[in-house]
């Protein structure tokens, strides 16, 4: 679950996008860089990911209901989806305009360089705290914005140095500005992968093998056996439901312990995400 630590961070990291935004948009429009507007138009893609994400997370945190009886989880992943189509409808866009600006090539200003260098600090200062954070927080979200914050300061890179050299070749502008699209667009296609698998309740064979593998390694007594495994892929998070089989002998109270100990040892495995495991017993 999701910290009050993390949605801070998330809400310091939406201020530092909004500041990009600002200085990339104003200063693009000053000196007449479409690389800088291309840029400032993926910090917007920034601002709307981290507001969907803070909502989000918000939202998921809410506890188990009738309707929603293993939480809220998936709402994230949600939002986390439909910014990744935001973002593929407005690298078209990118692409569109960046082609228009070939047909009309304008030099622009030298004022675009300290712009460039602002925006470039700020994306270090940002990627660093949301660094910082999931070090302490170990929040998959962070590591994910942390993911999308290093590409877009990969970007600011390419951009400082495509302004430098639009000073003597000004078709790099446009042409930088399609390259800046296209890579927005792959992005976006990392951000559909990472959330579409628990939107639809996707279970890898590797993990499933994971599960059976960490049974077997757990001290159940060797006449008790564990069949009809399932697994629930509930928003990043994971239900077991799998049944055991005693001897009639064996009485409720310890069928009782034998199904908590399988549980805590799962669950004690924090790289597995398990977060229920309901355990039938049934005597043979």
């Amino acid at each position: 679950m999701c910290s009050v630590h993390t949605v801070t961070i998330l809400k310091y990291t939406l201020c530092t996008s909004i500041l990009i935004f600002l200085v990339d948009l104003i200063g693009g429009f000053i000196s007449r860089c479409s690389l800088l507007i291309g840029d400032s138009l993926q910090s917007l893609f920034d601002i709307v990911i981290l507001l969907m994400l803070i909502v989000g997370l918000a939202y998921s945190e809410k506890p188990a209901d009738l309707d929603h009886p293993y939480g809220h989880g998936k709402i994230k992943y949600l939002a986390m989806y439909t910014v990744a189509l935001i973002i593929i409808f407005a690298s078209i866009l990118l692409i569109l305009n960046a082609v228009e600006k070939l047909k009309h090539i304008e030099r622009i200003e030298y004022i675009a360089l300290p712009i460039a260098i602002t925006a470039l600090s700020m994306n270090i200062a940002r990627s660093s705290l949301l660094y910082l954070g999931y070090t302490k927080t170990r929040e998959i979200v962070l590591l994910l914005e942390f993911k999308h914050v290093i590409t877009d300061l990969a970007g600011s890179i390419l951009i400082f140095i495509g302004i430098c050299l639009s000073f003597s070749h000004p078709v790099i502008d446009p042409i930088g500005t399609m390259m800046l699209a296209m890579y927005l667009m792959y992005i976006a296609s990392k951000y559909l992968k990472e959330s579409i698998h628990p939107l639809i309740d996707t279970v890898s064979s590797n993990y499933f093998k994971e599960i059976v593998s960490t049974l077997k390694s757990l001290s159940i007594p060797t006449n008790i056996e564990v069949s009809e495994v399932r697994i629930r892929n509930i928003g990043g998070e994971y239900v077991i439901d799998l049944k055991i089989k005693a001897p009639k002998s064996y009485t409720i109270d310890y069928m009782h312990k034998i199904a908590k100990n399988i549980e805590y040892g799962l669950k004690a495995r924090k790289r597995l995400r398990v977060k229920h495991v309901n355990v039938v017993s049934e005597p043979y």
